[in-house]
């Protein structure tokens, strides 16, 4: 059985009109054609040399640290092309805004971004941020909400997820003696 990507309603709305907002300004122009219904792989969906240019800037956005994982080690990169192959109508902004990506790369680097020192890869992001704030911000987005929806992670952080009709966490009991410093203090307001 496939398993179905979630996305929040915001999440969605905010990619569509970000989308959009590229379209409509002229700063991103989409082919249109005839959708089909079957699912892609994901080398249909971003060829070879896009997985591997979205790998990398990925792993730039949110590199590994300590015991944190990179966002391509907790599967950031089949996450979002299991969002692409579910929400097709995405993914020729999101093509168009690796081609932008390696585009930008070319100029300022002199090379493609996947052949690019860690050093320069930051660089060129750093410029597409700014060049591109728009462009940037989705693919930061989709970035982040891989990461920060894998439950890999979130045993990482300590968060643990909580359905809404339930009771939540259970909190300690609270401490009366926490507030014996600032019950001892004078008072930092005057009476009128």
């Amino acid at each position: 059985m496939e398993e179905k990507t979630i996305w929040s309603r915001r999440k969605f709305s905010k990619a569509v009109l970000s989308l959009q907002a590229l379209v409509t300004t002229g700063a991103l122009g989409i082919n249109i054609g005839c959708a089909t219904k079957e699912k892609k792989t994901g080398d249909e969906l971003l060829g070879v040399s896009s997985q591997k240019l979205l790998q990398l800037a990925m792993d730039e956005i949110i590199p590994g640290s300590g015991k944190m994982p990179a966002a391509s080690q907790v599967d950031g990169l089949d996450y979002i092309l299991k969002v692409l192959n579910e929400y097709p109508e995405l993914l020729d902004g999101f093509n168009q805004l690796l081609i932008t990506l390696n585009e930008l790369s070319n100029t300022t680097e002199n090379d493609d971004f996947a052949n690019l020192s860690k050093a320069s890869r930051i660089r060129v992001l750093q410029k597409f941020e700014k060049d591109q704030p728009k462009m940037f911000s989705v693919l930061r987005d989709f970035v982040y909400e891989s990461y920060y929806i894998n439950e890999k992670v979130w045993a990482l952080i300590g968060y643990e997820p909580y359905p809404t009709m339930s009771a939540g966490p259970k909190m300690d009991p609270f401490d009366e003696a926490l507030l014996d410093r600032v019950k001892q203090m004078t008072a930092l307001y005057l009476n009128v």
